[in-house]
């Protein structure tokens, strides 16, 4: 047993071979319950996806700040890069 009732149940139905095999995949498709796999889809607009390193203290504050504003990481850093930006643009 796990804490996530879902993917018990997943289990249950795998071991009674409560299950299909779908012959163009050879994937197991649960006969009554599915559990959502990989990010979530949402429209794709032009976003590039960039990644940065940060030092253990900056990144420590980030998180603390977005946390206190209830916002994301990305979208403080969103909002960093353009007012920094704005500030010094030629």
């Amino acid at each position: 047993m796990t804490d996530d009732p879902a993917l018990d149940a997943l289990a249950d139905d795998f071991e009674r071979g409560d299950f299909d095999i779908a012959p163009e995949t050879t994937e197991l498709t649960p006969a009554s319950h599915s559990l959502p796999m990989g990010r979530p889809t949402r429209p794709r607009g032009s976003s590039p996806l960039r990644a940065v390193r940060l030092p253990r203290a900056l990144d420590d504050q980030l998180t603390s700040y977005a946390n206190r504003r209830g916002e994301s990481t990305s979208a403080v850093v969103r909002a960093a890069i353009s007012e920094y930006l704005d500030r010094h643009s030629a």
